[in-house]
């Protein structure tokens, strides 16, 4: 991966940043409190989730909420950005660069696998962990863990080496095993259980084979019932159809009965109906003449009101046609009055305004000559605002050099600081030495102490042992006091005696090696700082080696200021400014007494700041060598030069300002008269346009006149058309006349034969209602006689005991196959029962079967599992031993490049870093706090580098002062070493004070830090 660009908004001491990375070897410089580290914990806040501290702190005070946006390229080719805020707001969204897009990606569950995924850290590592102790070790940390006590180290080195992963591997499958073995054990629990559910197997099957033959017996008796109970329910179902057959006949002769008396009374009444309509149809034979005489008068008026409708609309039509003539008369004579007066109108109009354009044309003139003067005197103003920027851009220039001196003068300021601070210091080594050398044989008095006080304990362990074999006193072997203790030779109290020496002996020895072990302490502690010291002289080394430097930093800054400082150019634009006061006053043609003022006072600017560059070049520039105290004093001067020039800078912008605004107003006078003339030109054009419309729109309406009068003619001959369509209507009041009273002569008979017509026309129709039901009464008596007949035949085989005896017997049947029927229907249930829990018990033992095969299986699984674990159990020391091998042997040959030491660098089971050599012809093996600052550093820093090149496929690697207490050697080596190890990488990042990372960085980042504005990129 690489990474692009960080841009850091209110990220402690930078306000709003954005800093660009290079391929290879990017180096980060700055004073302390740069926000150099901060870089650094930046990016693994955003790429690699690894917490800065406390937040708070880490968010730029004032500010509520921080934002870092990191643009880099992953493992996938494509180009991302990150951005993430902390504080008020807390977010971390992913964008693709090429679209614009945001992922899809909402949490840290969700960003964290997929940074892995990009950056190549596989999926079961933390990705936080991985920077911390590998990429992006933090300032001041390289050596801590190696400092840790073993336990520490084993857990730390374990997790980063993953060897921790076979015995969690290990633990967790423990549960796995108790979780099969609880299985086997559940599995043969329900095969017991589930034996006792079928014990009963044997005796229900001999339950079956009882009940079979039961139910053979029920079903041949119950058949046997069933048959004689259907030759009685066949008898007793003829007789009560016989039954129901008598009361159907009865019930077909009464309804005969009701239907001929039916018939009777509508015979009577359609005879009544014939008489009534005969007597119409000759009523109607009387009036037919006067009827039909009135239809045919009828009808003639029908056609002579259609007649009177076409004259009325003939009518109507000749008056709006003679209203129209006298209307368009009228109109046709007042438009062509109009039109001569209005034609009359323009032609005066159109000659006023004629004479009016052109005195109009002529000021317009005269107004755009003067806007163009003052556009030509307004680009001269531009060309001045040139000049100024000019100025602007290297008074800039030179404050942004005088702003980097100033922060070497502090530097050098802090390095003359660490420098007496130092050699305060390393006043004391002597006198560290001094006693650290007396308390050096304290060590040896402190190991024949440890070997006295081992011998006194076992003396009296032999003692204590002796005094309970001789509890009584007396010798065990003579049984009798012991005479070559003398006294009265008590065995008991002799041992008691000799048990109180040795642990009086033993309180002496005791106090004596807590007082040398308090001693040695105070030893080591002088041994460290001893150890410091050496640190501390590296450091001084580097101080030394820094201030050095500064003498050619000042010659620089001399130089530079000899050829690129330009004071023609503050002529120059004084000079083009003084030209412009004059001509804006010449050419305004008023007085103007602010443009006085200000020539004065940028005059007095000039010459203030040519004065002040004179006596810097003569006091600085001229002589050939410059002390860091010069260097002090010809940064300030120059910076009282950059403010006089700042003066003189303001003062051309005034004077700019001034005469832009003087242009400016009377440009916008100019183009205001300009403006108005054109205006005045415009409106009276536009009125000539309009009258000239006026006379086309007025000529137009002759075109109407004409097609008015055409209209009038056509008007005329319509009128005759009508009024010759009229004459053909002339007698058409008299004929209706005619016919209306020939309707009302013959009223009287039309409405006697309308009222009779509808009866006389139904004596047909009754007649022949009448003939259908007299046939109906005569065939009805007739089926009457038939039903009589048929119910005395049916009678004869039919009575009601007969039935009732019948009834009686099916009954009686019907109750024994009820009884017989449930007797069966039990013994089928029984059965049912019986044959359901043998059903049961087949599946119980197909079950069992099963889980007989289950807890084989299981059986097999568990010895193959603990197989398995045996392994992982074993695998992690070996792959612990492996890893360190390989690492330790990778460290050992950057430690060699680094120091150049003739010592083996080796890491221990416990990861204890040790280094062997010899020292005074012996074999010496020294542990890693035993070793000195630079080589603990160099030892660290070997280990460290071995872990980036070994455990990390990120491709990238941080590096925050990795030169702490190395002399300048190791200094130079380190930085030669580091490409060759990281030689596959694609970026490194190193933070340091030291040039002797100047040779292999293809990128340098130099920051500030003001205190107003911050951190920012120099």
């Amino acid at each position: 991966m690489k990474i692009k660009s960080i841009r850091l908004q209110n990220i402690k001491s930078y306000d709003d940043e954005t800093i660009y990375f290079n391929e290879g070897v990017n180096l980060i410089s700055g004073p302390n409190g740069a926000g150099k580290t901060t870089i650094i914990e930046s990016i693994g806040y955003a790429l690699f989730d690894s917490k800065p501290g406390y937040i708070k702190e880490f968010i730029r005070h004032g500010s509520g909420t921080g934002t870092i946006t990191v643009e880099f390229e992953a493992n996938d080719d494509r180009h991302y950005r990150v951005v993430r805020k902390c504080g008020n707001v807390n977010s971390w969204v992913v964008f693709d660069v090429e679209s614009d897009a945001e992922l899809d990606l909402h949490t840290a569950a969700d960003i964290v696998p997929w940074l892995k995924e990009v950056t190549g850290i596989e999926r079961e590592q933390s990705i936080s962990e991985i920077f911390e102790d590998v990429i992006g070790v933090g300032q001041g940390v390289f050596t801590a863990p190696f400092l840790e006590t073993a336990s520490v180290r084993r857990d730390k080195f374990n997790k980063m080496l993953k060897v921790e992963a076979y015995r969690e591997a290990f633990n967790k499958t423990k549960g796995t095993v108790r979780y099969i073995g609880d299985k086997i054990q559940e599995a043969r629990v329900d095969i017991a259980r589930l034996l006792g559910s079928i014990s009963e197997y044997d005796a229900i099957l001999e339950k079956r084979e009882e009940i079979k033959p039961l139910i053979e017996s029920l079903s041949r008796e119950l058949e046997a019932k069933k048959a004689l109970r259907e030759a009685r329910r066949k008898e007793r179902e003829k007789l009560r159809n016989l039954s129901n057959e008598i009361q159907k006949l009865e019930n077909e002769i009464r309804i005969r009965e009701i239907t001929i008396s039916n018939y009777r009374s509508n015979e009577e009444k359609l005879t009544e109906s014939l008489v009534s309509a005969e007597k119409s149809r000759e009523l109607l034979s009387k009036t037919e003449p006067g009827y039909a005489a009135y239809n045919k008068a009828k009808e003639a008026l029908n056609l002579l009101e259609k007649q009177r409708e076409e004259r009325d609309k003939l009518n109507k039509a000749l008056t709006e046609t003679k209203q129209k003539i006298s209307e368009i008369s009228v109109k046709l004579k007042s438009e062509k009055e109009n039109i001569d007066a209005e034609i009359d109108y323009i032609s005066k109009k159109t000659d006023e305004y004629s004479e009016i354009l052109r005195d109009q044309l002529s000021v317009a003139e005269s107004c755009r000559m003067r806007f163009e003067q003052v556009k030509v005197l307004e680009s001269k103003v531009h060309g001045i605002d040139s000049l100024i920027d000019k100025l602007d851009g290297m008074k800039k220039k030179f404050e942004l050099a005088n702003a980097r001196c100033e922060s070497l003068i502090s530097r050098w300021n802090e390095l003359m600081e660490r420098e007496s601070e130092i050699r305060e210091k390393l006043s004391q080594e002597k006198e560290l030495t001094e006693k650290a050398e007396k308390i050096r044989w304290l060590e040896n008095e402190r190991d024949i102490i440890v070997k006295k006080i081992a011998a006194v304990e076992s003396e009296i362990e032999v003692l204590k042992s002796n005094q309970m074999k001789t509890s009584s006193g007396k010798c065990p072997f003579l049984d009798a006091p012991c005479r070559n203790i003398g006294g009265d030779g008590d065995l008991n109290k002799f041992f008691s005696s000799e048990i109180k020496k040795r642990q009086d002996l033993m309180e002496e020895y005791t106090a004596r090696l807590n007082e040398t072990a308090g001693l040695i302490s105070q030893g080591e502690i002088l041994r460290n700082r001893l150890g410091e010291l050496q640190g501390a002289k590296s450091i001084l080394e580097g101080t030394l080696a820094e201030k050095s430097k500064y003498s050619g930093y000042a010659s620089s800054y001399r130089k530079m200021i000899k050829q690129d400082f330009n004071e023609n150019m503050v002529h120059e634009a004084c000079n083009a400014i003084y030209d412009l006061l004059n001509e804006a006053k010449e050419f305004l043609e008023r007085k103007d007494d602010q443009g006085d003022s200000i020539f004065e006072k940028l005059e007095d600017a000039k010459r203030s700041v040519s004065d002040c560059w004179q006596n810097f070049k003569t006091q600085f520039l001229n002589s050939e060598v410059i002390d860091i105290s010069s260097f002090k004093n010809m940064v300030a001067d120059f910076s009282n030069v950059l403010y006089r020039l700042g003066n003189t800078i303001e003062e051309c912008k005034n004077a700019y300002r001034h005469i832009s605004s003087l242009v400016s107003k009377e440009k916008s006078k100019r183009s205001g008269d300009f403006a108005k003339a054109e205006e005045s030109v415009s409106s009276t054009s536009r009125n000539i346009r309009e009258l000239e419309e006026r006379r086309k729109k007025t000529e137009e309406r002759r075109t109407n006149v004409d097609q008015m009068a055409a209209l009038l003619r056509k008007l005329d001959g319509e009128k005759v058309k009508l009024e010759q369509g009229l004459e053909t209507f002339a007698d058409l009041d008299e004929k209706i006349s005619h016919e209306r009273d020939v309707m009302q002569k013959n009223q009287p008979m039309y409405d006697t034969y309308m009222q009779h017509f509808s009866e006389a026309r139904k004596t047909e129709k009754i007649k022949l209602e009448l003939e259908s039901v007299q046939k109906a009464i005569a065939r009805t008596l007739e089926d009457r006689t038939g039903l009589v007949g048929r119910l005395k035949e049916v009678s004869k085989d039919f009575s009601q005991e007969k039935l009732a005896e019948a009834e009686k017997m099916f009954d009686s049947l019907n109750e024994q196959v009820t009884s017989i029927q449930n007797k069966l229907e039990e013994r089928l249930k029984d059965l049912s029962e019986v044959e359901s829990k043998l059903a049961e018990m087949e599946k119980t033992k197909k079950e069992i079967e099963k889980l007989e095969e289950q807890v084989a299986r299981l059986s097999q699984v568990n010895e193959l599992l603990a197989f398995i674990r045996s392994i992982l159990n074993r695998a992690g020391e070996r792959v612990s031993e492996v890893y360190r091998s390989y690492l330790a042997t990778e460290a050992n040959r950057i430690y060699h490049e680094i120091s150049n030491d003739n010592a083996l660098l080796d890491w221990k089971e416990d990861y204890e870093i040790t280094l062997i050599d010899n020292f005074d012809g012996r074999e010496r093996e020294r542990c890693f706090r035993q070793l000195s600052g630079g080589e603990q550093m160099t030892a660290a820093l070997a280990m460290r580098l071995s872990f980036l090149k070994q455990l990390s496929k990120a491709g990238i690697g941080f590096f925050d002062e990795p030169t702490t207490n190395l002399d300048r050697e190791r200094r130079s080596n380190l930085a030669n070493v580091i490409p060759k190890i990281t030689g596959n990488f694609d970026q490194l990042f190193v933070i340091s004070h030291d040039d002797s990372f100047d040779s292999m960085t293809e990128n340098v980042i130099q920051l500030s830090k003001d205190k107003g504005s911050g951190t920012t990129v120099f």
